[in-house]
């Protein structure tokens, strides 16, 4: 499993909604603007920067992404000292 958080700055409403739909397909909205995603290769992140890629303004959005270890994701805590939960890539209702 790849662990990453992505974040972004983007002014116009439809976007952000389009760009926000396409992380919420691979992972969890932790802020606003803020998502983290749990994908199983290295295509799932290529499928998901071509498909942003192609609706950004890259002159006034920003869109970023950071690959977390899996030291650092379990070396990752929240204020109240409590370790960050680990996102499933598959969820069975």
């Amino acid at each position: 499993m790849k662990y990453y958080v992505f974040c972004f700055d983007i002014a116009d409403n439809k976007v952000r909604y389009r760009v926000s739909r396409i992380l919420l397909d691979y992972g969890d909205r932790v802020q606003g603007s803020v998502f983290e995603l749990a994908l199983k290769s290295h295509h799932d992140i290529a499928k998901i920067l071509e498909k942003i890629n192609k609706i950004i303004n890259p002159m006034t959005d920003d869109v970023r992404y950071y690959y977390l270890s899996g030291e650092s994701l379990r070396r990752s805590k929240n204020l109240q000292g409590e370790r960050v939960k680990q996102t499933p890539a598959i969820i069975i209702v």
